[in-house]
């Protein structure tokens, strides 16, 4: 990965006090997640549902409420402590990366997520 902006450091630094708690946030709530579900569940009936990349997985949300839509799920995260929360599924896989350097060839994702990202 390449050198990170004081401002992706500063990030990682608050997500990483923020970690052990972070499952209690309250877009992890019932409702969040079945309004968030059907958002996925409408991505899915109009993509080919093969591949999704969730950008800024944080501790997976995302690749949680998706893992039987897609086939292949893969998560990125600047932040080590977030992607050791993920649920280990045989269609998920993370990986350490910033967004603002995908280490994927384009083309590889039908389906892309950006859940409570942009502004970071």
């Amino acid at each position: 990965m390449k050198p990170l902006s004081s401002t992706q450091l500063a990030n990682i630094e608050f997500h990483r006090r923020l970690a052990p708690q972070y499952d209690h946030q309250p877009f992890f709530q019932a409702a969040n997640r079945q309004r968030v579900r059907t958002l996925l569940c409408e991505l899915a009936k109009s993509t080919p549902a093969k591949r999704l990349l969730d950008v800024g997985c944080g501790t997976g949300l995302i690749l949680d409420l998706a893992h039987d839509l897609f086939d292949e799920l893969d998560g990125i995260d600047i932040t080590p402590e977030m992607l050791d929360k993920v649920t280990p599924r045989p269609n998920v896989k993370t990986q350490l990366a910033s967004a603002q350097a995908l280490p994927f060839p384009d083309g590889t994702f039908d389906t892309v997520t950006a859940y409570s990202v942009l502004h970071h």
